[in-house]
């Protein structure tokens, strides 16, 4: 669901490690990537799934990146939504860090 972007980060709670095998060594990799799309569901430019860094850890404030590192200052008053890929990840929790 679209929301109006007003922080001055976003963080990501997720786990990409992968899937534990009989030994618990991690046998299938894992990897989260974050697309913003605009309020009709399209991709903004810069931010969509192909410049999506993908992560592959475990990390409980990840701030996602994208391929030329936008800035996400510039989104600053518009709706936007985050679309998620997870592949053998667990997503926990997303944050926006809000301005002091």
């Amino acid at each position: 669901k679209p929301f109006r972007y007003d922080a001055t980060a976003l963080r990501v709670n997720v786990d990409a490690r992968g899937d534990a095998g009989p030994t618990d060594a991690f046998v299938k990799t894992g990897v989260a990537r974050v697309e913003i799309v605009d309020d009709d569901g399209t991709p903004m430019p810069g931010f969509s799934y192909d410049d999506a860094v993908p992560m592959q850890d475990d990390d409980s404030a990840w701030e996602p990146r994208w391929g030329d590192d936008p800035s996400l200052d510039a989104l600053r008053g518009r709706d936007i939504a985050l679309r998620m890929y997870l592949s053998h990840a667990t997503l926990y929790a997303v944050t926006l860090d809000e301005p002091a």
